[in-house]
């Protein structure tokens, strides 16, 4: 797919395939400025290297553009809230900048003090979630103000999800201790949160809410290949074998209105899922190395940072098949394109 734009970003270190780990980072940050680097095999002492496959050995290292959300998200076209602002996290330079939405042309405020920031998530309040991997905490903010902190003790927090609710479900890749990861759910976005193992999981990468609130997550099987789970409202784990594609390398999942959709890294596309089937492919082309990509349903964009790259692509989103029938002035949610509604 051809992309629609490209936000060029500063300070943005070098990186190379896809890993998590403080350890790991901060080395790869002391030893280069620019271009593609690698570390060797190794076993950071805070977070963990992603793996797929039977690479797991010799898997790289990588810092960069990895997390985004929008604040306020808007439903329509013609309905957006006043001051809307894109999320980029760096856990290569541990901040997080923020962009005019939906004209982002450079950044309008560097956010501090994080340690390897990954993740971001956000309610239709405005409120916004980043994981703080490095301190095992999630920060929230509204607007460029800190205003609250879940602690997610003894987990490494990588990604994160809002439900209609306003629960903030983190997703954890692996335990402080080495433990396979986890899903920790804050009710309301506040309190001590509850963990919650995914049966069959080594990894646990990025999670969407669907419309019924069940949680679907990416990451590692026991058997170190990428898979996809889900969390159903009743507290239940759903695995399943992803059929009609290869799934390679977990990303970024959301949720277009109708279907999940989950990032591989490998492939550059992303899978549109029917539960477990894949029943369509968006080609992200031209993408180096996107881990986190975000879907604006209301104008039918999907944007995503390329670690690879040094910059923020947007793409237009495909909708035109999953159009939907609605009554005027409602909301149509993954049918809208931002000149030509699908709503009849």
């Amino acid at each position: 797919m051809k992309e629609k734009g490209k936000i060029l970003l500063m300070n943005i270190s070098s990186t190379a395939k896809y890993a998590l780990g403080v350890t790991a980072a901060a080395a790869m940050l002391a030893g280069c400025s620019s271009g593609a680097s690698s570390l060797g095999p190794t076993t950071p002492s805070m977070g963990a290297q992603a793996s797929h496959g039977t690479a797991a050995a010799t898997v790289t290292a990588r810092v960069g553009l990895v997390g985004i959300a929008m604040n306020a998200p808007r439903v329509t076209p013609d309905k957006k809230a006043a001051g809307q602002l894109l999320y980029i996290s760096d856990d290569g330079t541990n901040d997080v900048y923020t962009y005019a939405w939906p004209k982002p042309k450079s950044i309008t405020n560097t956010l501090t003090g994080f340690s390897e920031p990954q993740g971001a998530c956000a309610d239709a309040k405005g409120n916004v979630w980043i994981t703080n991997t490095g301190e095992s905490n999630v920060l929230e903010y509204n607007g460029t103000k800190q205003v609250g902190t879940l602690s997610d003790t003894g987990q490494y927090p990588v990604g994160c999800a809002v439900d209609k609710a306003g629960d903030v479900a983190v997703t954890n890749i692996v335990s402080t201790a080495g433990g396979p990861g986890t899903v920790t759910i804050f009710a309301k976005g506040k309190g001590s949160g509850k963990n919650v193992a995914i049966t069959g999981f080594s990894r646990v990468f990025f999670g969407a809410y669907d419309k019924a609130s069940n949680l679907w997550v990416d990451g590692d099987n026991d058997s170190s290949q990428a898979s996809v789970a889900e969390l159903t409202n009743k507290g239940k784990v759903v695995n399943g074998t992803l059929s009609g594609a290869s799934f390679e390398f977990p990303g970024g999942v959301n949720y277009d209105g109708k279907l999940i959709v989950v990032n591989d890294q490998d492939a550059a596309s992303l899978y549109q899922l029917k539960k477990f089937k894949v029943v369509g492919t968006v080609s992200l082309t031209g993408a180096t190395d996107i881990d986190q990509d975000w879907l604006d349903n209301g104008t039918s964009q999907v944007v995503g940072p390329d670690a690879g790259a040094a910059n923020v692509k947007i793409y237009p989103y495909p909708a035109d098949e999953r159009a939907t029938r609605c009554r005027s002035h409602s909301v149509c949610g993954y049918g809208l394109r931002p000149k030509n509604p699908e709503c009849v």
